[in-house]
């Protein structure tokens, strides 16, 4: 849990230990002076973490996109075409043990930033930063930061939020006050409380500096915290204030028209409802180790040489031929690859590799996703999408339906028949069945974006369902999972063992408190 800190600065201000850190006396006092010199290098750290952040060479679990992508695979709305594709063991979700890098990857990746915000909190509590705006702008967003990850977290090391689950055993709490510190496991109620309390006094203090909405779109603002909430306040079934929250978002933002729906996620000025994003440049991509090479299969990346990336079939037969998001994958009658019209669409999962047409040009498969292209074929230009305020209407219906179906009904039609398919109604008209419409909707919208369909199968006790259908078969839909499978919730491989090492390392966790198997 320990972060390193890096602070450009054209004199030397800085006493440094033998370890090559700032000491913590001097970067106090120099952050009383001059916040801005000190806090917001720290914190820029945090969000280059998220972009890019790997290890052991394990390149499709690349910072906070990898995490999309690996919970993605293990999910039922994402497809592998090849048994020896890119996260196989993801897919087959049997990826999770303690001894395996994922475990250590997810780990890392989210208590990294955490302990990076405590040291920002340690220092933005001074008794000089007291009216400090800048100080408090630092505070709110370390705290919407440490709130980010242990959302994930939570939701990855143990099983879905219940009454009944409530006191397991679920993450250590780290924060300023216990920095260097073995911590045992908090249950879950205490790190969703933790969680809860962070993100309310962070959106305290945005409001009462102003900041409301900084118009930035890269960094941990009001507008992060208030959709975490909302998230937040679904899983504790505070149904009012998820609805509340939600209008706040959707009164800041413009939402993507069906007009301009497929311009690319991949530039933050292409979409006018980005909450939360990352601007990638030359100086920060890492070209294999990216999202792009994972997701975009006309690039000579993972994605465009053998990784492809179909949606699963059957959510694809769920969209009306009015939905205009059926362009964001490719499909031989509605939307057939440009490179191989002249010569035939092989609409086959491929039998080999490399899979090549008579004319040269690679046969992509049916289904494969064309939603995340990169910016004018150009990974170093393409920037990351990480939230969008389009989830806040699928929150806000969820919410309302249970005590308002008819209001619930109406906020979920209303937005896609405006935005995505003028042909829409929806005739469900029980409390279950509303919602399962809505998280459907919600899983076509938000594919692949947040890892929103696991999470909201999480919150939800869904399993996760792969095998075949009978009404899809009846249809002419042939299943494209090459692994038909179903997992409950409270299956082994549901959550992750805490990673070897942690257990190892810290007295206060030990084999005692491991995931154990089932």
């Amino acid at each position: 849990m320990s972060a390193a800190v890096a602070v450009s600065c054209s004199d030397d201000i800085f006493d440094v230990d033998p370890s090559g850190k700032v000491s913590s006396e001097t970067r106090d006092e120099v952050a009383k002076e001059d916040p801005d010199k000190v806090l917001q290098g720290i914190e820029a750290s945090i969000y280059t973490h998220y972009a890019t952040y790997y290890k052991n060479d394990l390149q499709w679990l690349t910072g906070f996109k990898g995490f999309e992508l690996a919970f993605g695979m293990t999910g039922q709305d994402m497809t592998l075409l090849l048994q020896h594709s890119m996260n196989l063991y993801m897919y087959i979700n049997d990826y999770w043990q303690e001894e395996y890098t994922p475990t250590f990857n997810v780990w890392n990746m989210f208590y990294i930033p955490i302990a990076t915000a405590n040291e920002i909190l340690a220092t933005a509590t001074l008794d000089a930063s007291a009216e400090s705006e800048t100080m408090k702008a630092c505070r709110a967003r370390a705290l919407t930061s440490r709130a980010f990850g242990y959302y994930h977290l939570i939701n990855v090391y143990q099983y879905p939020y219940s009454a009944a689950n409530k006191d397991l055993p679920g993450v250590p709490l780290a924060t300023e006050e216990t920095l260097g510190q073995n911590l045992p496991r908090a249950t879950m109620e205490q790190v969703y409380k933790r969680i809860t309390d962070d993100l309310d006094e962070a959106l305290r203090i945005f409001e009462e500096i102003g900041y409301d909405d900084t118009g930035s779109r890269t960094d941990f603002d009001a507008c992060v915290a208030a959709i975490l909430r909302a998230r937040v306040a679904l899983v504790m079934e505070d149904w009012g204030k998820a609805v509340s929250l939600a209008d706040d978002i959707l009164a800041k933002y413009t939402l993507v028209s069906k007009e301009n729906y497929n311009n690319g996620f991949n530039r933050i000025e292409n979409v006018p409802s980005l909450i939360f994003g990352f601007k990638m440049t030359a100086d920060n991509c890492q070209t294999w180790a990216t999202w792009c090479s994972q997701m975009d299969p006309y690039m000579s990346g993972y994605a465009g040489m053998w990784a492809e990336r179909p949606v699963h079939s059957y959510l694809y037969a769920r969209l009306n031929p009015t939905d205009v998001r059926r362009g964001w994958w490719l499909n031989k009658e509605d939307n057939p690859d440009p490179d191989a019209a002249t010569s035939g669409y092989a609409c086959l999962l491929p039998s080999n590799l490399p899979n090549t047409l008579a004319s040269g040009v690679k046969a992509r498969s049916e289904y494969v996703s064309v939603k995340f292209r990169s910016y004018n074929g150009d990974w170093n230009n393409t920037d990351l999408i990480y939230m969008r305020a389009e989830e806040a209407v699928f929150i806000k219906a969820e919410a309302e339906a249970h005590s308002n179906i008819a209001a619930a009904k109406r906020t979920l039609k209303d937005y896609v028949t405006t935005y995505r398919d003028p042909g829409y109604d929806i005739t469900a008209a029980s409390l279950d069945d509303v919602v399962e419409e809505i998280i459907l909707q919600k899983r076509i919208e938000m594919w692949m974006e947040g890892a929103l369909e696991w999470l909201d199968r999480r919150r939800l006790n869904m399993p996760i369902d792969r095998r075949d259908d009978a009404a899809m078969t009846a249809a002419g839909v042939a299943n494209n999972h090459i692994y038909k499978a179903m997992w409950e919730q409270n299956e082994s491989g549901m959550r992750f063992q805490l990673p070897r090492s942690v257990v190892i390392a810290n007295p206060e966790i030990g084999e005692a408190n491991q995931n154990k198997t089932n």
